[in-house]
């Protein structure tokens, strides 16, 4: 009880887990007990409490209700909180399922071939196996990314994030933002670059790059520099736009 109210993590002291905070307090001075507090909490956890006011007078507490005005719960004002929490929840919702339609939408959009679309979905959905999410499917248990042997590896940090893709992201005149604007997780991250009209098609193709890379140097088979991966995705994607037929509103018609 102590830990919930104080907000507190844990308990240093098993007999102590089930205590109230009044066990802390003097009930004759309305003062901390210093002795108490001190040998029961950290050094910093402590100082904390014995700066917490406390009043003058003792006084039980009383139950309140916040979603009534007289604080008396009742089954009108309960069911009234439930509707609205369901409203609020299903509002929340709606607008992720309109978030991820747009998303998915503009993917399909893209001038690339279907396994970089398909790349970038799963990426988004966190359904590539990254180490964070074999570890989340009990596969293995070291979520730590290989290349920088530092963070775990999420879509995010695979393709985006991870400090060793420096040289990958170096152009500051399409990438410079990357130290600047931190994102949750991938899809935020691609979610952004569509409404900031970023260059979509050739960022989803260095993703799928960097991800074909990682694989060969994790299986130990010949792999490009990732120096060279900007370069080969950009050259790769010109190609590929290059070879594909015009689409037949936009050929004219000779006269």
């Amino acid at each position: 009880m102590i830990l919930r109210i104080l907000c507190l993590p844990e308990c240093p002291i098993q007999d102590f887990e089930d205590s109230t905070v009044d066990t802390l307090i003097d009930p004759l001075n309305r003062q901390w007990v210093v002795e108490l507090v001190d040998g029961l909490f950290t050094r910093e956890d402590a100082e904390m409490i014995k700066k917490i006011p406390l009043g003058r007078a003792s006084s039980e507490d009383t139950l309140f209700w916040p979603h009534s005005s007289n604080g008396v719960y009742s089954c009108k004002t309960g069911y009234r909180f439930l509707k609205e929490e369901a409203a609020a929840l299903g509002e929340v919702a709606r607008d992720q399922q309109s978030r991820d339609k747009h998303i998915w939408k503009s993917i399909c959009s893209l001038r690339t071939p279907q396994k970089v679309k398909t790349m970038s979905w799963r990426a988004c959905r966190e359904a590539l196996p990254t180490k964070q999410a074999l570890v989340r499917r009990t596969i293995i248990e070291d979520p730590v990314c290989e290349r920088c042997c530092n963070s775990a590896e999420t879509s995010l940090h695979a393709l985006w994030r991870c400090p060793e893709l420096d040289p990958v992201w170096a152009n500051p005149e399409l990438w410079g933002f990357r130290s600047s604007v931190h994102f949750l997780d991938f899809k935020e991250l691609l979610s952004w670059l569509i409404l900031q009209k970023k260059d979509v098609e050739l960022f989803a193709v260095m993703v799928r790059t960097i991800w074909n890379q990682r694989n060969r140097v994790r299986l130990n088979m010949p792999a490009d520099s990732l120096h060279q991966v900007a370069h080969i995705a950009r050259t790769w994607l010109l190609d590929f736009q290059g070879r594909q037929v015009p689409h037949a509103s936009q050929v004219q018609q000779e006269p």
